[in-house]
């Protein structure tokens, strides 16, 4: 259907069924609560049975139209004055989050009995209150107003359009219903990570998602090709039945305290762009109980490699060459050339153990940028529950995918168990690549002493093939999301922050090839934008390798230990840590809090249950014969700052 003329979206009608297009053969185009009468819906009167339809449709509506950011609370004392503003009084939120509710509980085989209608309009309950409002509501946005224009200008001392007020309230209520979703899938008193013929037969609006998250995963799990480290699953990528090609929707963490945008509107769901623009995954803990968000997270980040030559750098063969005033280049993972994933496990092992003496376990570790290849990454995930039965996630930046594309790519992988059996841990393991290359300019040249190598004289573009576009998700804990990003893709605005502000993880980890994190760089700059909105606690990592070649030209020579920080962390409160491994250690036992805050929407609703992530404290850990036990791991120039270091003691 042609958009109306003069309009930016067409109708409000059209704009719905772009959404939800007509099915072949008819029928309501979206899953439907019967109408109040209890007979079938036969179009698009029928109100959503999902919450993430009717928020894909309010939400997007609220969007174009430019309505959202006229939504104030009611404020007691306040002299209201004849403005196109959307007030939200304590009584309309009070009815919202009351039929939200009911929304739900309803439940088929004791709420709907198609041989007594009286029974569904009992639940229903009376004109304009219940679930009967939603009715109302949808009637009056999607009905009676299908024909008006999605956007027409309105004067400033006009009256808001007669459906700006219903549209966002269904869009609350729907948000409302839809509290938990995406966090838990097993159903109330089911077996954990079994789907329940009952639940898809009878099922309740607040379980359905949860059942269609699990069956997705399982699924894709059985027809996808298993490799070592289990099967790879990409998320899911909308909960909604809408359109893809218009918008997706998610679920959400923070909400942002500042700012007045669509996000402000929601706790429990996210509205994201069309998957052409760039396609945000949600990984579910699937299996048995999801650990609690007050008990401490501890991390083991581990800044490897430690050293890395100046022909780790080399041109690439493909548009470099004189006139065009640019190259390309390559990054040779020559830190990996005689490692085997033993070596790295015993490695890593030891780290544990001695991180171990001051935690009761770890619960995650954290590598760099490149730090790994595919086979290593395959490895390791295999094998670290072995050495830490508590481990939670395994982050890491590495050079390929399963596929075998070169590259450079992001592992994040989720492991979850039902009972305490190792060996019944299951690894879900998401991947995907970086959004923009790294230009290296005549400046970092010369800090990194590569002029013998890639020409001062051209600007240098890492050689990455960039296909997708896709920002990862997963849970962690009871209200903890996490993420993580590559380097530019921190600093750069498109496409993936939209996606991360919209859902608002816990956590981002934002993995580094760079120099030291000093608070006054780039980094802490980017970070800052996060942890102001939506409230994202943000830990960026970089391997030492390129502070200890600093070092070693001159360039930039370490004075002391607290010059090798590799990882900077900002919160929700502000501040910003920096956090250094000095040459002596070679890992860093990382501590975050986990807060319940309460946060709020541009409608006054608060939710006491968001989680703020928080420092908590840092400490080094080191090997005492490191040296000895691992050189391969540490390399010819860090080995070297060993050594001078134990000839200056001995001096």
């Amino acid at each position: 259907m042609a958009a109306t003329a003069g309009t930016v979206s067409g109708s409000i009608g059209e704009l719905l069924e772009r959404l939800f297009p007509r099915r072949d053969g008819g029928g309501p185009p979206y899953l439907c609560f019967p109408m109040c009468d209890g007979s079938p819906p036969t179009g698009y009167n029928g109100l959503p049975f999902l919450p993430p339809d009717m928020f894909a449709a309010t939400a997007y509506l609220l969007e174009l139209s430019g309505a959202y950011h006229h939504i104030i609370p009611e404020i007691t004392g306040r002299p209201q004055r004849e403005r196109r503003l959307v007030i939200m009084g304590l009584e309309d939120i009070r009815q919202i989050r009351t039929a939200a509710q009911a929304w739900r509980e309803f439940r088929p085989e004791r709420d709907y009995d198609l041989d007594d209608p009286t029974v569904y309009a009992s639940w229903l309950g009376g004109a304009g209150s219940g679930m009967h409002l939603l009715y109302d509501l949808w009637h009056e946005v999607f009905v009676a107003s299908a024909t008006t224009p999605v956007f027409r200008p309105v004067k400033s001392q006009s009256p808001p359009p007669i459906w700006w007020k219903p549209a966002a309230l269904l869009a609350i209520a729907a948000d409302e219903a839809a509290r938990g979703i995406g966090f838990e899938v097993a159903p109330s008193g089911g077996e954990p990570g079994q789907v329940s013929d009952w639940a898809d037969r009878q099922p309740s609006p607040s379980l359905l998602i949860g059942h269609r998250l699990a069956r997705t995963f399982r699924t894709v799990g059985d027809d996808t090709a298993r490799n070592d480290e289990g099967v790879l699953y990409y998320g899911v990528t909308s909960i909604s039945t809408a359109s893809e090609d218009m918008v997706s929707v998610l679920p959400k963490a923070r909400t942002a305290a500042v700012g007045c945008t669509l996000r402000s509107l929601s706790h429990h769901l996210a509205l994201l762009p069309p998957r052409g623009v760039a396609r945000a995954s949600w990984t579910p803990y699937l299996y048995g109980r999801l650990p609690p968000d007050e008990r401490q997270m501890n991390l083991l980040l581990i800044p490897f490699p430690f050293s890395m030559p100046a022909h780790a750098f080399r041109p690439s063969a493909r548009f470099s060459g004189p006139g065009v005033g640019w190259g390309f280049f390559d990054v040779e993972q020559t830190w990996l050339t005689s490692l085997t994933p033993n070596i790295l496990i015993e490695f890593i092992g030891a780290l544990v153990k001695e991180a171990s003496r001051e935690c009761d376990t770890i619960h995650g570790i954290v590598l760099p940028e490149l730090a790994l290849d595919q086979a290593l990454y395959s490895q390791l995930s295999r094998d670290l529950p072995q050495i830490l039965p508590g481990i939670e996630l395994f982050v890491s930046g590495q050079s390929g995918d399963t596929k075998g594309r070169r590259g450079n790519f992001v592992s994040v992988t989720l492991y979850q168990n039902s009972d305490d059996d190792p060996s019944a841990r299951r690894g879900l393991v998401s991947r995907r690549e970086k959004h923009h290359r790294w230009k290296i300019d005549s400046t970092q040249i010369a800090d990194y002493g590569l002029e013998g190598i890639l020409s001062p004289s051209l600007s240098w573009w890492e050689d990455i093939d960039l296909l997708s576009r896709r920002v990862d998700f997963g849970v962690v804990r009871c209200g903890t999301i996490l993420s993580a990003m590559i380097c530019e893709d921190l600093a750069r605005v498109d496409p993936c922050q939209e996606l991360l502000r919209a859902v608002g993880p816990s956590i981002v980890f934002a993995l580094l090839m760079d120099a030291p994190q000093f608070r006054h760089r780039w980094p802490a700059r980017y970070a800052t934008v996060l942890a102001d909105d939506p409230g994202t606690a943000i830990l960026t990592l970089t391997s030492r390798a390129l502070m200890t070649r600093q070092h070693q030209i001159g360039t930039h020579s370490s004075k002391g230990p607290e010059d090798r920080v590799v990882a900077l962390w900002r919160d929700d409160r502000g501040t910003t840590r920096e956090i250094a491994c000095p040459i002596g250690a070679h890992g860093i036992r990382l501590t975050l809090s986990g807060r319940r805050i309460t946060d709020a929407t541009l409608d006054g609703r608060d939710d006491p249950m968001s989680v703020s992530r928080r420092y908590a404290g840092h400490s080094p850990v080191r090997i005492t014969d490191v040296a000895e036990r691992f050189p391969l791991v540490l390399g010819d120039d860090d080995l070297a700052l060993h050594t001078e270091g134990r000839r200056g003691n001995t001096a």
